[in-house]
C-alpha cells in the first residue's frame, strides 16, 4: 500500500475530496509530452491488475488502456513510455499555522502560488510501454502495460550455476534491461530467500524470462511485479491488513460463505517420476486447499532433504493465513496494490472477512472494483505423494537401454568408486537411448567426480551420437572436484541413440 499521510488519508476517504489523474509521454527519441485530465477522453481509461491466489508465484502486468486528445503520431507512439500518477489536491494555505496539519513532506512536495500555498501529492501509478497506438477523429486510443512486458523475451541458453534468489533476479534483471527494487537483504527474508539453486531445463513452458521469473517468485513464496516507479519488486502475501472498508467506504460487496486457508502443497520431482505432498508445520488438521505447484525449475533438487526444506519453505509461508473471498466496488483509492490485505466490515460483510486484494480494475476518473478471486477448492481426498503418470525415473542408470517415450527424464548420476584422472578427453559416461516415438523430449542430468594434478580449465560435453548437445568450461584448481551438469533435448525421430559424457582438462598456463 502506498503510503501517505494521515492529513492525505483523510482526503482520500472524505467526501469532499480532489483527485485528478495526470501523466508523461517520453517518445523513444527523448521527447516528452504532458497531459492532464483535459486531455483524457471522458470514460475512455481504466487500470487492471490481477494476480493468482494464493498470490504465491507467477509475474504480473498491469494493462492501461486511455484515450487521449493528444496531436502526437500514432507511429512515434510505439514503444514510448507513460509514466502515469494521480494528483490528491490538499487545501489552499495562506499561514503556517494552516499547514500545521500537514507533515513537512507534505508541504516540501508542494509549489507556493502567488498568494496562497497549494498543497497537493502526486501518488505514481506506474510506468507502461505502449503496444498500440489508434488515430480517432480527434484522439487516440492507447493500449499499454508495465515493464513486466520487458520480459517476454526468449530464454537465453542457461548454465548450470547455483546463485542465491537475488542473483538470479539481478541476472533476469540485467538480461531484459529492467531495474531490480529490492536489496539482497530484502530477498534473503522470503522464504528459501538465502539458499541457492540451480535452474533445471525441465519444463518446456518456460520460453521467456518472464515464464523464469514465475517459477523463481514461487520459489520464494511471493509474485513478481513492477512496482510504481517501473522497478521489478516480489511481493509476499502478509497477514496484517492494512485498510478497513466500511459500508461508507463502498458502493456494493459481495462475499463467500466460506473462508480458505492453504494447509497442503504438491511439487513435481521428475526426476524421481513423483508428485510430492507436503503440509505446513504444525497443522493439526490437514483439510485446507491444497495448492499445486506442478514442475518447478527451481525445486529439482536430488538431494531429498534440501527438495523437502525448499518446498516446506513456500507451503509454511501460508501457515495461518485465511482469506474470504469478496467483491466489492468504492470510490477510487489509488493507494491500494496487489495482496494488500483489506477488512471488509459491516452491513452484510461476514466476521474476520479480511483477505489479500488479487484484482483491482480501477476506471480513470470513475470507481475501482476490488476482488479477492475464489481459490480452486480441493478436491483430493489422498494428500499424499503420487507417482507421475508416463515419466519414468530412473535415477541409477548403467549402461544398457534406456527407452523414451514423449515427455521423459533420463538422470544419470554416475558416481565412481575412484575419482577419474583427467588426462585429454575421457569418456565417462555412455548409454544406449531407444526412443519409440517422433519429437521426444529429453533431459540429461549427470553427476560425476573428477581430480586433477594442476590448475586446468575443465570442459564438459554431452554428446547424442557423437554431436555435441552441450558444452561448458570452467576454470578449477588442482584436487578433487564434483560437477553437475543437466540439458535438455528435443530427439526428432525415433530409433536408437547413443549419449556419451566427455571431460577434457587443459592446463592453465
Amino acid at each position: 500500500m502506498y503510503q501517505v499521510s494521515q492529513t492525505f488519508r483523510d482526503i482520500i476517504d472524505g467526501s469532499n475530496r480532489s483527485i485528478e489523474w495526470r501523466g508523461t509521454i517520453t517518445l523513444t527519441n527523448g521527447t516528452v509530452y504532458t497531459f492532464d485530465a483535459s486531455n483524457i477522453v471522458q470514460g475512455s481509461g481504466s487500470l487492471n491488475s490481477v494476480c493468482d491466489v494464493p498470490g504465491i508465484g507467477g509475474a504480473f502486468a498491469t494493462e492501461l488502456r486511455i484515450q487521449l486528445f493528444i496531436g502526437i503520431s500514432t507511429t512515434l507512439l510505439k514503444d514510448a513510455v507513460i509514466g502515469l500518477y494521480t494528483r490528491v489536491q490538499g487545501s489552499a494555505v495562506k499561514t503556517w499555522g494552516e499547514a500545521e496539519v500537514y507533515s513537512w513532506g507534505d508541504i516540501s512536495l508542494s509549489k507556493w502560488g502567488l498568494i496562497d500555498k497549494q498543497i497537493y501529492i502526486d501518488i505514481p501509478m506506474g510506468q507502461y510501454l505502449v503496444s498500440t497506438a489508434k488515430r480517432e477523429i480527434n484522439s487516440v486510443k492507447i493500449s499499454a502495460g508495465d515493464f513486466m512486458t520487458k520480459f517476454d523475451v526468449p530464454l537465453a541458453s542457461m548454465d548450470t550455476v547455483s546463485r542465491t534468489p537475488f542473483a538470479w533476479l539481478r541476472l533476469i534483471c540485467s538480461r531484459c534491461g529492467v531495474v531490480l527494487g529490492m536489496t539482497s537483504a530484502q530477498i534473503g527474508r522470503l522464504p528459501n530467500g538465502n539458499r541457492t539453486f540451480t535452474y533445471a531445463d525441465v519444463e518446456s513452458n518456460v520460453k521467456t524470462y518472464r515464464d523464469l521469473l514465475a517459477h523463481l517468485s514461487l520459489l520464494v513464496g511471493s509474485i513478481a511485479i513492477m512496482d510504481r516507479w517501473g522497478k521489478l519488486i516480489l511481493v509476499q502475501y502478509e497477514n496484517n491488513a492494512v485498510a478497513n472498508i466500511t459500508p461508507d467506504n463502498r458502493f456494493t460487496s459481495d462475499f463467500e460463505d466460506y473462508k480458505s486457508t492453504y494447509t497442503g502443497i504438491y511439487a513435481q520431482y521428475k526426476a524421481g517420476a513423483i508428485q510430492e505432498y507436503y503440509k505446513n508445520v504444525n497443522t493439526i488438521y490437514d483439510t485446507g486447499e491444497i495448492f499445486d505447484v506442478g514442475v518447478n525449475v527451481f525445486l529439482q533438487l536430488s538431494n531429498k532433504s534440501n527438495r523437502e526444506v525448499a518446498v516446506q519453505a513456500i507451503i509454511d509461508s501460508l501457515k495461518g493465513k485465511t482469506l474470504t473471498p469478496f467483491d466489492a466496488t468504492m470510490p477510487f483509492d489509488p493507494t491500494f496494490d496487489l495482496l494488500d490485505v483489506v477488512n471488509l466490515t459491516g452491513g452484510h460483510a461476514p466476521a474476520d472477512s479480511a483477505a489479500p486484494i488479487t484484482y483491482i480494475a480501477r476506471a480513470i476518473n470513475g470507481v475501482m472494483t476490488l476482488k479477492c478471486e475464489s481459490p480452486d477448492r480441493s478436491t483430493d481426498p489422498i494428500r499424499e505423494d503420487k507417482p507421475i503418470d508416463g515419466v519414468s525415473g530412473n535415477s541409477n542408470v548403467n549402461p544398457g537401454s534406456v527407452y523414451a517415450s514423449g515427455d521423459f527424464w533420463i538422470l544419470i548420476d554416475s558416481f565412481p568408486d575412484t575419482a577419474t584422472q583427467i588426462e585429454s578427453d575421457v569418456l565417462t559416461t555412455e548409454i544406449k537411448l531407444d526412443c519409440t516415438v517422433d519429437n521426444t523430449c529429453i533431459q540429461i542430468a549427470w553427476t560425476g567426480a573428477y581430480t586433477i594434478d594442476e590448475d586446468a580449465t575443465v570442459t564438459v560435453k554431452i554428446l547424442l551420437d557423437d554431436n555435441i548437445l552441450y558444452q561448458a568450461s570452467d576454470d578449477q584448481k588442482a584436487g578433487n572436484h564434483v560437477l553437475n551438469v543437466t540439458t535438455g533435448h528435443t530427439i526428432e525421430k525415433k530409433g536408437s541413440y547413443k549419449v556419451k559424457v566427455m571431460l577434457r582438462e587443459d592446463a592453465i598456463v
